[in-house]
């Protein structure tokens, strides 16, 4: 891979990586930098690039496993002092609340099998189309749509056994 073919792959991804890294993290400078360390280790790689059926495949990957270890490394945890002195009904505690359900939500969805998880990520945070979808990982509009289904059904299954 040239320079030339890179600054391509960077302009055509850099921003739905970006969005991926933010709904993973919630933080826009550590997603600049999740992006900004995937394209590095794409550009020590480059002569690997080329041995993939997706390069956005593996662009999604590599930015959700950087996003998973940027989580894991900074794992604050409130006191629990601070949490029972909030009284019921404040702002504070109904960000709390969504915050938990969205944290469900996600668990959820990482006990999908792994194709489910990206059609449903790539519909619903990316917000990619059917048919891109359907390019993009080598299948069928149809077979694209049975995975979806099958994934929005999972997840309303296992969250209702979960919680």
């Amino acid at each position: 891979m040239y320079s030339e073919e890179f600054e391509k792959l960077v302009l055509a991804y850099k921003n739905r990586l970006f969005r991926l890294a933010c709904w993973k993290l919630h933080d826009s400078s550590d997603s600049e930098d999740v992006v900004q360390d995937v394209f590095v280790k794409v550009w020590e790689n480059r002569q690997d690039i080329g041995k993939y059926r997706s390069p956005e495949a593996v662009l999604i990957e590599m930015t959700k496993n950087k996003c998973l270890n940027r989580l894991k490394s900074r794992k604050v945890t409130v006191p629990e002092t601070v949490l029972t002195n909030i009284p019921a009904g404040t702002p504070i505690d109904h960000q709390l609340e969504k915050s938990d359900e969205l944290h469900k939500i996600k668990e959820v969805i990482d006990k999908l099998p792994a194709q489910q998880r990206v059609v449903l990520q790539l519909k619903g945070v990316e917000g990619m189309e059917i048919p891109e979808i359907a390019k993009l990982l080598n299948e069928t509009t149809n077979n694209v749509r049975v995975i979806l289904s099958r994934a929005r059904h999972n997840v309303r299954e296992i969250y209702k056994r979960l919680y």
